[in-house]
């Protein structure tokens, strides 16, 4: 009959897999979720200012001296900006959508476990 150091000695150290830190697919910490959703809720906040202050400024009728040319409208006003404005305008609504998703992917991805070496 075996002795229990015996039966230690061909068993070799006893490790749990379940407990492998290096298995376990971690999240993404949830400070830095939430500084990525303040950051797009200022991207949010800052296109919405921009597009209210080129609201306020431009004009509402084409100005082709100026340059005032390319048209935005909603379902009450129409406003005219310039070629550089009007670039400036559709970065600013598509920018903030873009970083709602990019954020939305960031938080659900998971790792792929580390692949266990033999020994």
């Amino acid at each position: 009959m075996m002795s229990d150091s015996d039966i230690r000695e061909r068993l070799g150290p006893l490790v749990d897999p379940t407990l492998d830190p290096d298995q376990i697919p971690r999240r993404p910490p949830h400070g830095l979720i939430a500084a990525l959703v303040v950051l797009v809720l200022c991207l949010f906040g800052g296109s919405i200012a921009l597009l209210l202050h080129y609201q306020r400024t431009a004009p509402h009728q084409p100005d082709p001296p100026s340059g005032h040319v390319y048209r935005i409208t909603d379902t009450r006003h129409t406003i005219f900006l310039t070629k550089k404005q009007h670039y400036i305008a559709y970065a600013a609504l598509a920018t903030p959508i873009l970083a709602t998703i990019a954020v939305a992917l960031f938080a659900t991805r998971r790792r792929k476990p580390a692949p266990i070496e033999p020994t």
